[in-house]
């Protein structure tokens, strides 16, 4: 179990006593410290005899992954965020079924959001956190092609299993701390790649790519949402300009393999969230290019050419307007 961690001294504890609660017991709990100046090595001194601990210089989510990729010897891993804590059952059944279907590289599932004071926000975290289904009008199961019925722990937990890469591509709906998954395959992928945002879904749309993935509807993990995790525009910008350099990298291949509009349809949903971001700033010249490349890949859609017409309108007019 890999628990990257950063100035998190305040939930880490509950983190790692959710990991030692599991009803599956056969693991070992590996807590990568990526540079932490709070106090995370006196956090977590209860637990020295029960996870290994390891200190180095700051270098980013990404570097630590790999990192604790490289300590792991399971033939299983789990990363688990240091704000978010699993259920009891979480590990028990996501191995249940990776035991129950070897084709399937990982299993993640649905989830909790959680506050700052464990009150939990929702049970439904996938529909909430990741705004895929809403946005392209369909269902998480149509991702899917089968579905199974396992008992684990005297419950019957169903479980979804599929190619899930086309859905993937048009958004992440993947929580990286709901996630188990067979060492070998992600060592066979590479590592994951640092960047500013995003490197969860770079690495899980080159998973998804070559292997089948399942997913368990039921919430088996709390994902915590606190004031650390506020979003400003500047930051929304690079969430979407990362989602647009990672998607960047199929073009050729969905070109070649005749899908040249799955792809389009993709960027020009992109550009239009980036267009609309440059607009609400008042960046009327940004919101124009990145609108324009929008109606470029989808000529026939009319959503680019009704936020291109938005740029037309004076800004301070359009901010009343649509209570920005």
């Amino acid at each position: 179990m890999l628990v990257p961690t950063y100035n998190n001294a305040r939930y880490l504890p509950a983190a790692v006593d959710s990991i030692l609660a599991q009803g599956y017991r056969d693991f070992e709990v590996i807590v990568l410290d990526d540079g932490s100046t709070d106090d995370t090595a006196g956090a977590l001194a209860p637990y020295r005899d029960r996870i290994r601990y390891e200190y180095h210089r700051n270098c980013g989510i990404a570097e630590t992954r790999n990192r604790a990729l490289q300590l792991a010897t399971g033939e299983l891993i789990a990363f688990l965020d240091s704000d978010d804590v699993w259920e009891p059952d979480h590990l028990e059944t996501k191995v249940a079924a990776l035991d129950a279907m070897p084709a399937a590289a990982a299993v993640f599932g649905d989830f909790r959001v959680i506050d700052e004071t464990d009150a939990i926000v929702t049970s439904d975290g996938t529909a909430m956190q990741f705004k895929v289904f809403q946005r392209e009008s369909m269902r998480l199961e149509a991702a899917f092609s089968q579905r199974h019925e396992l008992l684990v722990g005297g419950r019957r937990i169903a479980v979804l299993f599929g190619n899930i890469f086309d859905t993937l591509f048009l958004g992440n709906f993947i929580l990286p701390t709901s996630l188990v998954m067979r060492r070998a395959q992600a060592i066979a992928i590479g590592p994951f790649i640092s960047l500013k945002t995003q490197e969860d879904y770079e690495y899980f749309l080159r998973l998804a790519r070559r292997h089948m993935l399942g997913f368990v509807p039921t919430a088996q993990v709390r994902y915590r949402r606190h004031s650390a995790q506020l979003t400003s525009f500047d930051r929304l910008e690079t969430v979407v300009r990362d989602a647009a350099s990672v998607i960047d990298r199929y073009e050729a291949e969905f070109n070649a393999n005749g899908r040249r509009a799955g792809f389009d349809r993709r960027k020009a949903g992109l550009c239009t969230t980036l267009g609309t971001l440059y607009l609400r700033q008042g960046r009327v010249e940004d919101a124009r290019v990145s609108l324009g490349e929008a109606i470029r890949r989808r000529p026939l859609d009319w959503h680019g050419y009704a936020h291109y017409a938005f740029s037309l309108v004076p800004h301070r007019l359009l901010a009343a307007w649509r209570g920005w």
